[in-house]
């Protein structure tokens, strides 16, 4: 069931925003990111990273995870 379905999730993740909003410096941290040097690498490919680990195989529209089931002999 996706989390948007779920009233209890919608609750934490509000909860954690309060959390988060109560104990985090924004202003601090955004001047920290703007004065780090540029990332250095290939972004990570979660679906190359990940192909034919725990059965899960990913679309490579929107690199979303779908289970790969097997198929009835």
């Amino acid at each position: 069931m996706p989390a948007a379905e779920r009233p209890e999730a919608a609750r934490s993740l509000d909860h954690l925003a309060d959390r988060v909003a109560a104990s985090i410096d924004l202003a601090a941290v955004m001047r920290i990111a703007r004065n780090a040097p540029p990332l250095e690498g290939s972004p990570w490919e979660p679906a190359a990273a990940l192909a034919g680990v725990g059965g899960r195989e990913f679309d490579d529209d929107d690199n979303t995870a779908r289970c790969a089931r097997p198929s009835s002999p």
